[in-house]
């Protein structure tokens, strides 16, 4: 019965570990959300600058295919069924009175990542437990 036990609690420790996210570092080694920092702002223009820290990474498999499931801290990201689930960094501008709005956008650097099978979005689908409570489920089609 304790073998049982043991391995029981060693299958369980060895799935986490399986299911675990690793820090994918652009700019922190430690794990932080992007950073928004208001550079300048009057009646006539908002400057801002955004650093990007860096990522979480997921290995999932599904049936036969493994998918790397990315998402940025304190950041949501697309849900669109079926596109790649890429993470967004969404902040609100107060834009000052006028007749029109000019976006500027300077990307400072960029990094390239190989091997990559980004994790689609997937649909929801509820599903009752014997108890008779409900949940939402992750399926593919």
């Amino acid at each position: 019965m304790k073998k049982l036990f043991l391995s029981i609690v060693a299958c369980f420790l060895v799935g986490n570990m399986a299911m675990a996210q690793s820090w994918v570092s652009f700019t922190n080694a430690t794990p932080e959300a992007p950073i928004v920092n208001l550079t300048g702002s009057d009646n006539q223009s908002v400057s801002f600058t955004v650093e990007v820290c860096g990522m979480y990474k997921q290995d999932i498999t599904e049936g036969s295919e493994t998918f790397q499931r990315v998402s940025i801290p304190s950041h949501g990201s697309l849900k669109i069924q079926g596109e790649p689930e890429l993470p967004v960094i969404r902040q609100l501008i107060a834009i000052p009175e006028c007749t029109n709005v000019t976006l500027s956008v300077n990307i400072s650097g960029q990094t390239t990542f190989s091997n990559y099978n980004i994790y689609p979005v997937p649909a929801l689908q509820e599903v009752q437990n014997a108890d008779g409570t409900v949940y939402m489920e992750e399926v593919f089609t």
